[in-house]
């Protein structure tokens, strides 16, 4: 077969090339790969052209360069665009855009692939296994590799083999590869298993209706059988518990909030063996308080009245002062003065309180102010509240499987708020699940005035829930990767510290008198938003964190005859 071919001048012959070590190697004149098959030559050069390379079209549309057509051009020096390499043989050229390919880049046609989960064609550029840094599985291995010449990424080829989709042993349903997480959702994640931020650069395998998200890399590399609790995700029964856990631990969330806090604490203090003095002078207060026992004083009732150490409701046997308000648990009085505590063990932490009725210190633990009993390191002026300062070292928790144990602060974030604390927390020993111990002391259930039914502290995944959580206070939307207060029957949601009593270790009552008001000012609590300010110019509400929303209750003074109202800062 006879062929005039447009890059040269005399007609070319279509035969059979020696096979290689047979005889001189011969290459084609375009390509300028070894031949050994059938080839186009010149009797009387020396000019070659494997038979798919003369038979090249002159002008192609190609996936690389979608723009314009491409023309076949041949002794013209060139740099192709793609791979960068020089050349003066044949390559395809876009006028319009001054774009060059190679032959080489152009003839990798089994080299340019169409990935399901990215938008662009993947092209394979250097033509043997490469050590290089995957942006895809964001590990440094050898392997071939593809570029999107759009996105300016590079991917193992291993790694575009990668399945659409995955079952694994950790989490109840399919995982799906995406390359852009963000269509998903508006928040930033974390990977569920090593707990690190994922980039909106970076595919990601995850469940959509669970908000579940893994880097590629910690997939390809945890065992399909390791259990990831982490708190919400492990492909068990949600209400399963670990048979391991102590049940003499305790349990949290609690169902009457800090009550059963104060009790676990007053377990430690063994009240049989206390001597009851029928009157004591006690360190708190200037009166001698008198001893109240269930036994003897059958006909005092417990009314509500609360203890002014752990303001708590006050419980037989408690310490009454007959001058003033003021009254005090057994448990209370016999507080250790001095305490060495596991999460503040460089100083001794002294036991405080109040030095007026109205004034409110803050827990550095739970982030609720009180005017009851606390203990305070003078040097770092890191204060605990007396129900936290003794929980116990270990806890159980309903959002995870595994016992807790109790750590100091620690930059991570919160698993339940999404927050990180640098105070004290629990940690799981066996998984990297950690809470703030503000999210620990959560009550399971609470109360609002926006909702008539108990709302209930809720943990991912919200599978059932596909539409997105928004606080009804703060009214923004909610991450749904933290713990929220959910009501089933109102379909309302809130966030935990929008919602959250910043206020309620706090005793209330007692009168004073200012010179700025004739009448007597009661110290109560009042609903205020969170920008409405006294006369003063001090907002009412004193915000600790930075998500705390716009309404809340909080502790004012107030006349009773003519509503006149005072911060505590007026005072």
């Amino acid at each position: 077969m006879e062929l005039q071919h447009f890059s040269h001048e005399h007609p070319l012959i279509l035969k059979e090339v020696q096979k290689e070590g047979e005889g001189d190697e011969c290459f084609c004149y375009a390509c300028e790969k070894l031949i050994l098959d059938s080839a186009y030559n010149c009797g009387e050069c020396s000019y070659f052209l494997h038979k798919s390379c003369a038979e090249l079209p002159r002008e192609v549309e190609n996936s690389l360069h979608s723009k314009h057509l491409l023309t076949l051009h041949y002794d013209d020096k060139y740099i192709c665009d793609i791979c960068r390499a020089s050349g003066n043989r044949f390559s395809y050229w876009c006028l319009p855009c001054d774009f060059t390919i190679c032959m080489s880049c152009y003839l990798a046609e089994e080299r340019v692939v169409i990935n399901e989960v990215h938008d662009h064609p993947l092209a394979n550029l250097i033509f043997r296994p490469t050590s290089f840094f995957c942006d895809v599985c964001r590990m440094e291995s050898k392997d071939m590799s593809y570029v999107c010449l759009t996105c300016q990424f590079v991917v193992h080829k291993s790694c575009l083999s990668l399945p659409k989709t995955i079952n694994r042993g950790y989490h109840r349903h399919p995982l799906t590869l995406v390359y852009q997480y963000s269509m998903l959702t508006n928040f930033d994640q974390y990977c569920r298993i090593c707990r690190l931020y994922i980039s909106t650069a970076h595919w990601v395998y995850c469940c959509a209706p669970c908000r579940y998200f893994l880097h590629v890399k910690c997939l390809i590399t945890t065992p399909d059988t390791l259990s990831l609790r982490g708190g919400e995700n492990e492909n068990e029964d949600e209400n399963e518990v670990d048979q391991s856990i102590d049940p003499n631990l305790l349990h949290l969330p609690v169902t009457n909030g800090s009550l059963e806090l104060f009790r676990q604490y007053a377990k430690q203090i063994n009240l049989e063996d206390i001597e009851r003095e029928a009157e004591l002078i006690h360190w708190s207060h200037e009166h001698p308080l008198i001893l109240f026992d269930v036994q003897k004083d059958d006909d005092i009732k417990d009314e509500i009245t609360l203890c002014d150490g752990c303001v708590q409701p006050i419980s037989f046997p408690f310490y009454c002062c007959s001058q003033c308000n003021y009254f005090l648990h057994l448990s209370c009085v016999n507080l250790p003065r001095e305490l060495r505590h596991p999460i503040h063990h460089e100083h001794p932490m002294v036991l405080c309180q109040v030095m007026k009725f109205y004034k409110t210190s803050l827990c550095d633990a739970c982030w609720v102010w009180t005017n009851g009993f606390f203990y305070k390191c003078e040097t770092c002026k890191f204060i605990l509240d007396v129900k936290c300062a003794f929980l116990p070292t270990s806890i159980a928790h309903q959002a995870h499987k595994h016992p807790l144990v109790q750590m100091k602060g620690s930059k991570d974030l919160c698993n339940g708020s999404g927050f990180s604390f640098s105070t004290s927390g629990f940690k799981c020993d066996d998984c990297k699940f950690k809470i703030s111990h503000n999210s620990a002391l959560l009550p399971g259930t609470i109360r609002h005035r926006f909702d008539k039914h108990p709302l209930i502290l809720c943990y991912p995944p919200f599978s059932e829930h596909v539409d997105e959580f928004h606080c009804e206070i703060c009214e923004r939307e909610m991450n749904p990767s933290y713990w929220l207060y959910y009501c089933s029957d109102c379909d309302q949601s809130f966030h935990l510290f929008c919602i959250k009593d910043y206020y309620s270790n706090v005793k209330y009552g007692g009168t004073i008198e200012v010179n700025c008001h004739p009448h007597s000012l009661a110290f109560v609590r009042k609903a205020r938003k969170r920008f409405s300010y006294c006369s003063c110019g001090h907002s009412y509400v004193r915000v600790i964190f930075v998500h705390t929303c716009i309404d809340i209750e909080c502790p004012i003074f107030e006349c009773g005859e003519c509503n006149y109202t005072l911060c505590l800062d007026c005072i």
